[in-house]
């Protein structure tokens, strides 16, 4: 009789926090950018000129004042929905346009959104978050790339963003909170000193890229900034975030817990907050922030779906598919919220129902590797090895390091008596890691049935 081989059931813990960039000290910064352009933005003639003469002249203007120079490695097309707000429509650049090699993504759009939900004072101009790595610019599609003053600010402004700059209310300063046109480009005296500070941001690996002094130094000027009374909500997320990637849970949550008394209904720092107390370990406190942002999620789905994700660490998985649920009712385009629900259906034995929810996943991004997974995880458990197989393949043509897909492939190959082919699975993990047990134990166990046939 065959020794029976482990294989995982892996499911995934989905926070969404922004990360942001890396540069070397004492060289020039090189800022590698891809841009692409909305439908709406592509009807003006020239529009890749448009582009690329806005991304010069800003280049220009930050290789002067910090040394940074923003290189258009690729141009390229949007296929934008029909977005309500700016915010919405960076949400949908960062899902349908990858990063490829580059630093940054800036969407040039030309939408008129019917609701203005943003900082701006009139029409949204651009969004960027402090620290991230994709962008949103707005530009007038009647206006030639010759005389484009107006977006050529509204991308510097953006781009400071992604540096850590924030709103002010001077007058003269580029970062003043309604944008106004004037001649002259500058910065004012703080934000200065936070992109300088920032620019070694490695935009692959996060504000920790930062060197640390540098980054406490930002850390007291944001600090310093809440005297302003302006956007004291956004600047105590921002601290949050910091700490949270700094690994200081403790001062995070601080952070959290006085964006949230700012401002009780937003939604993010109640979502942040729940998803810091996970980290502490303090799931109870989580599901007590994210039961609250639940309350008002009314058009994201986010804080169900953590609190769902709470709820299944917890083990209360009725519990927590009733938030996933929920989560998908409220928005239907978050194949996460599929592929976690299928997950969930896996702990509880409905390998049916986890078949649906991982397929309708994959409906809504083909290339999710963690769907694919899952499903294999269904159909190997229904003894559908060829399905199983294929699945797991799938998930290796997208990741080819993804070892629990590996040791799974492998374990199937086993499954079905392909006993060369599960050797070579097994020997691929060994190879990349000799100490890998489970790959070890199962080379033995597969060694051992040849032997025996």
């Amino acid at each position: 009789m065959r020794l029976k081989i482990k294989y995982f059931i892996f499911f995934i813990l989905l926070y969404s926090i922004a990360t942001a960039g890396n540069a070397f000290a004492g060289e020039p910064r090189i800022v590698k950018v891809k841009a692409v352009g909305d439908k709406q933005f592509r009807k003006q003639e020239d529009w890749r000129r448009t582009i690329e003469e806005g991304i010069r002249r800003v280049s220009a203007f930050f290789e002067k004042q910090f040394d940074i120079s923003f290189v258009l490695k690729e141009i390229g097309e949007w296929d934008a929905a029909e977005s309500k707000d700016i915010q919405s429509l960076l949400k949908d650049l960062e899902k349908k346009t990858g990063k490829g090699n580059n630093d940054i993504v800036i969407g040039f759009s030309s939408q008129l959104p019917s609701r203005v939900s943003c900082i701006f004072r009139g029409l949204p101009l651009g969004v960027a978050l402090p620290f991230h790595d994709y962008l949103v610019v707005r530009a007038d599609k009647n206006a030639h790339h010759t005389k484009n003053d107006r977006m050529v600010r509204i991308l510097a402004h953006e781009l400071a963003h992604v540096f850590g700059a924030f709103h002010v209310n001077d007058s003269s300063s580029i970062m003043n909170i309604s944008l106004q046109d004037k001649e002259e480009m500058k910065f004012d005296a703080g934000n200065k000193q936070i992109i300088a500070l920032s620019g070694s941001l490695d935009f692959h690996k996060g504000v920790t890229s930062i060197d640390r002094a540098n980054l406490d130094r930002i850390l007291g000027i944001y600090r310093d900034s809440l005297q302003d009374n302006l956007e004291i909500t956004e600047r105590h997320k921002v601290l949050g975030t910091i700490y949270d990637e700094l690994g200081s849970f403790e001062m995070a949550i601080d952070e959290y817990k006085k964006a949230v008394a700012s401002d009780p209904k937003d939604l993010e720092s109640s979502v942040r907050l729940g998803i810091a107390y996970v980290k502490q370990g303090l799931l109870d406190h989580a599901v007590e922030a994210l039961s609250r942002a639940a309350r008002f999620d009314t058009s994201e789905g986010v804080a169900h779906f953590n609190l769902g994700l709470v709820l299944m660490k917890k083990g209360l998985l009725d519990e927590a598919i009733s938030q996933v649920k929920k989560s998908i009712k409220i928005n239907r385009s978050n194949p996460e919220a599929r592929c976690v629900l299928g997950g969930l259906y896996i702990q509880k034995g409905l390998y049916n129902k986890a078949i649906k929810e991982c397929r309708e996943a994959l409906k809504i991004s083909d290339t999710y590797a963690d769907a694919h997974y899952n499903l294999g995880l269904a159909y190997h458990a229904k003894s559908m090895l060829d399905h199983a197989i294929h699945e797991y393949k799938k998930v290796l043509s997208i990741d080819s390091s993804n070892r629990a897909a590996r040791i799974n492939l492998g374990t199937a190959y086993y499954d079905q008596g392909l006993l060369d082919e599960a050797i070579t699975e097994y020997q691929k993990i060994l190879e990349a890691d000799p100490d890998d047990e489970m790959a070890r134990n199962n080379l033995k166990a597969v060694f051992l049935a040849k032997e025996a046939d």
